[in-house]
């Protein structure tokens, strides 16, 4: 768990640098295989967990990308007490629970399959 957290931070520094968000989120993807492989000898559970870690991985990207944007108020000239509103915004719920799933998923996957 401690390992997916740091591995976490590695897919949110990568947009402060300048790799790839997606190619950390791949690196992430890969790191999570070579463990599993190294683990259980096992290839086909190794590519699993590839495809798996990765597009969860790159899934948080696009949907940290998604809160990065403006909103578009469609006012041309917004009336004043309007720029302090917060809106909600829809991507905090799949983007919580994407973190949540790659921080205690491998926990709760092995406590289901025992």
């Amino acid at each position: 768990m401690l390992l997916n957290i740091l591995l976490l931070f590695l897919v949110f520094g990568a947009a402060k640098k300048k790799i790839s968000p997606y190619s950390a989120a791949v690196l992430l993807g890969v790191i999570e295989a070579v463990i599993h492989y190294i683990a259980k000898q096992n290839v086909a559970g190794a590519l699993i967990q590839f495809g798996v870690y990765a597009s969860l991985a790159a899934g948080l990207v696009y949907f940290l990308a998604r809160l990065d944007r403006k909103p578009t108020t469609g006012a041309a000239y917004p009336t004043p007490g309007t720029a302090d509103k917060v809106s909600f915004q829809w991507e905090y719920i799949p983007l919580a629970a994407l973190i949540l799933f790659l921080v205690f998923g491998e926990t709760v996957i092995r406590f289901w399959l025992q």
